[in-house]
């Protein structure tokens, strides 16, 4: 009786095994695949273009005076050529020759490209604002210089013959630190001067 009993539980428990067995394998047949998430790559940050080598940002601010703009003047020019800027700068203008007065900068507010000789020429400035004093720095071809400050009150001309070549053209305040707006004539007209020229130019 005892040996039936056992064969019994023996059996009970290999039908037991087999059940469990069979779930097992219908989990794994029947399973849902698992899911997988794929994550973009990551977005790079916002780069700013670097300038190329040998180039530099332009400033925020417009330089002094005529910014070195060249001026040409040949035969048969405008007359009188006017333009604009505004004087005055760190320099010491008797530095550049004993005869030279007030405050420039230390390069050209304008320069003057004369393309044909001119028997007697006038370059002449006019400080337009109240109680304006600028003066006038011109080197010429040759390395020399021709000077001015109160010609026409206190307005500055220099005149004379002008051999064709490169004119640099400094306009000065006379008291240092001061900037100031002003018109600047070249003429060949014997007449003009700052005040009747250059005073109500546009």
């Amino acid at each position: 009786m005892i040996r039936s009993f056992l064969i019994a539980v023996v059996a009970l428990c290999g039908l037991a095994a087999c059940g469990s067995t069979e779930e097992a394998s219908t989990a794994e047949t029947t399973g849902t695949a698992p899911t997988t998430t794929t994550t973009p790559p990551p977005t790079p940050p916002p780069t700013t273009p670097t300038p190329a080598e040998g180039t530099t940002a332009a400033p925020g601010a417009a330089p002094a005076g005529g910014g070195g703009a060249t001026i040409t003047i040949a035969t048969g020019f405008t007359d009188p050529t006017i333009t604009t800027g505004t004087s005055g700068g760190a320099v010491e203008a008797s530095t550049l020759n004993a005869e030279c007065a007030g405050w420039v900068s230390s390069s050209p507010d304008h320069v003057l490209d004369l393309q044909a000789a001119m028997p007697r020429l006038k370059i002449m400035a006019f400080g337009t604002e109240a109680d304006s004093d600028v003066t006038l720095v011109v080197r010429k071809p040759d390395g020399t210089y021709l000077c001015n400050d109160d010609s026409d009150g206190f307005h500055p001309v220099v005149e004379g013959e002008m051999p064709a070549g490169r004119y640099e053209i400094f306009v000065g305040s006379y008291e240092q630190g001061r900037r100031q707006a002003y018109r600047l004539g070249i003429t060949t007209q014997e007449a003009a001067t700052p005040t009747t020229t250059l005073a109500q130019a546009q």
